[in-house]
């Protein structure tokens, strides 16, 4: 499981926004994976998604993200959608 998970799954995983849209998958209860600089994409946490921050033109910047260690805020372009829920 964790070779196909760290070869084929991860590694080819995009980001779960490219550009500020108005409709993305990411929703409270997505599970996500939180980019973090200087640490391999195998180390990265998990965590979920328990409340998202709009922007004053109404489109999601922000999100508050629970994982083992606590709450974290991330940017929405530092997750990566696992698609499941």
């Amino acid at each position: 499981f964790w070779e196909v998970w760290s070869s084929a799954y991860l590694r080819q995983l995009p980001t779960s926004v490219r550009q500020f849209r108005h409709h993305g998958r990411l929703r409270i209860g997505s599970v996500v994976l939180i980019h973090e600089k200087n640490t391999p994409r195998l180390m990265w946490p998990v965590g979920v998604v328990v409340r998202l921050y709009k922007g004053s033109d109404g489109v999601v910047r922000s999100a508050d993200i629970r994982t083992a260690k606590g709450v974290r805020t991330r940017a929405i372009q530092c997750l990566h959608d696992l698609e499941c829920e």
